[in-house]
């Protein structure tokens, strides 16, 4: 119990941009290897696939795209789109231009693609899983250029999949595991202070789960909770271990 009182999560990366170099194939198989992550990415599938028809951005950057999980899912499903995807692992951007349609993958950081797309230039800008595991300075730096390149209409989709305040993640400190993750209100924070206003907030992950062990119950079971979750109630609670962001300069937004 020592660590059930802990308030904040330590900063577990001091340097996170080296942490994904050189990994992209083994990267982007624990996602169907694991049966958490696999079924979370469904569950994730679901909310963009409503975003994206909600919204119907025309261009589209996928910051710290990785494999081009998401972007070849978009690709899937959206054919209108034009698609920019760039990341610092060419390891990474490797795997993403293999399966590649229409999405164009560049290695840059982000203060560089202000300067190479122009500012203002995309209708949805999307940073899935980078957030909660970069270092505050990091943080900031990247929300900030991601702010600028966000059109005046447009909006920004991004997520914290290791919420400190989860069921999941108090469960583990509860048994004595130590403090990770990070707090919802610091990354939302990172935009409310650079005028965004929030549209939607969606908090799935509600069961006590790992990516590869859930408490109590088959897989199965917690994905049927986890949809009646999605369906009912992930936007009145910040229960979920994953919790995602939609946000706009200029929207109104109902701050669920």
């Amino acid at each position: 119990m020592r660590y059930l009182f802990v308030r904040r999560p330590p900063v577990e990366y001091h340097n996170y941009t080296d942490v994904h170099v050189g990994v992209g194939k083994r990267y982007q198989q624990v996602f169907s290897l694991k049966p958490g992550l696999a079924m979370m990415w469904d569950l994730e599938q679901i909310v963009l696939r409503s975003i994206l028809a909600e919204f119907q951005p025309k261009r589209i950057l996928d910051f710290a795209c990785g494999t081009g999980r998401i972007s070849s899912f978009i690709e899937s499903e959206f054919p209108a789109p034009e698609i920019h995807g760039i990341d610092i692992s060419e390891s990474m951007l490797e795997v993403a231009r293999e399966r590649a349609v229409r999405a164009q993958y560049h290695r840059m950081p982000v203060d560089e693609a202000v300067r190479h797309y122009g500012e203002r230039s995309f209708d949805l800008v999307m940073a899935f899983r980078f957030f909660p595991n970069a270092e505050p300075a990091l943080r900031n730096s990247v929300a900030e250029s991601l702010t600028r390149l966000v059109s005046d209409d447009g909006v920004v989709l991004v997520n914290n999949h290791r919420n400190f305040w989860s069921t999941s993640y108090v469960g583990r400190r509860v048994i004595g595991q130590k403090p990770v993750g990070a707090l919802n209100e610091d990354i939302e924070r990172l935009f409310i202070d650079r005028g965004f206003r929030v549209i939607r907030k969606i908090s799935l992950g509600v069961w006590p789960q790992g990516d590869t062990k859930a408490s109590l119950l088959p897989w199965r079971a917690v994905a049927a909770v986890e949809r009646m979750n999605l369906r009912a109630l992930a936007r009145r609670h910040t229960l979920g271990y994953n919790t995602i962001w939609l946000l706009s300069r200029g929207r109104g937004g109902d701050g669920s």
